[in-house]
């Protein structure tokens, strides 16, 4: 069990949540999460709750998770992130070893906004194939918005793949989501180009550098990142 307190001049806030861990078998664990928070402040007084609970299996072959989580709008005191607030996610994911570096990886998820009862539902499946310098996969993928003001849907091929030099002091990565059938509505899954390459100075010091280019019905966009 966990007790926090944040408490400020005019305002204090608690928080309590307890945690539970279960193992079915020694390849299948259970676990759950539940808090709830109270606010008050001169003027106003809020609560809300937040939760989650997940199901992983583990096999030689098979690696596989159920989970949903949800958190109220008004949960959480002052150091808390409020981008989940007021959303419930569910969803299933698992990875499918075909052999040694190869396998098939697939997720299908729900996320729900209910304050601006809007939902997302995406699902893909990827091929990947990995050796000791380099690594590839391909891939399908559908996004769908359901908004205020329509859906929004991106279907799309995903190809992807790196390579390391160098004695693996740099390794080059490029990555494409390609829109498929004119479908390329959804703003957040839109049709691109990536491409980064990251080079080892030092242990401790690395230079990075990414290209990226989108394309999508809303805009495109190009954005160019550098550092160390």
């Amino acid at each position: 069990m966990t007790l926090v307190r944040d408490e400020t001049v005019g305002s204090k806030a608690d928080l309590a949540g307890v945690d539970l861990t279960y193992h079915v078998t020694p390849s299948t664990e259970v676990r759950a999460e539940y808090a709830y928070t109270k606010s008050e402040d001169n003027t106003v007084s809020s609560d809300g709750s937040a939760y989650l609970v997940e199901v992983e299996h583990h096999s030689e072959k098979m690696r596989g998770l159920v989970y949903v989580r949800g958190e109220d709008d008004a949960f959480g005191v002052g150091q808390i992130s409020d981008i989940t607030s007021g959303t419930q996610k569910h969803g299933v994911a698992a990875e499918y070893i075909l052999r040694e570096r190869l396998s098939v990886t697939s997720e299908i998820y729900q996320d729900v906004d209910k304050e601006a009862d809007e939902t997302r539902t995406v699902a893909e499946a990827r091929l990947q194939q990995s050796s000791e310098d380099k690594g590839y996969y391909v891939g399908v993928r559908t996004a769908q918005d359901d908004l205020a003001s329509g859906k929004k849907q991106s279907n799309q091929l995903t190809l992807g793949g790196n390579m390391r030099m160098l004695d693996d002091k740099l390794n080059l990565s490029a990555i494409t989501d390609t829109s498929l059938g004119g479908k390329g509505e959804n703003a957040d899954f839109p049709t691109r180009l990536g491409v980064t390459a990251d080079y080892r100075v030092t242990d401790a010091v690395s230079l990075v550098g990414t290209q990226e280019f989108s394309w999508g019905d809303a805009q495109d966009t190009q954005n160019t990142n550098v550092g160390l």
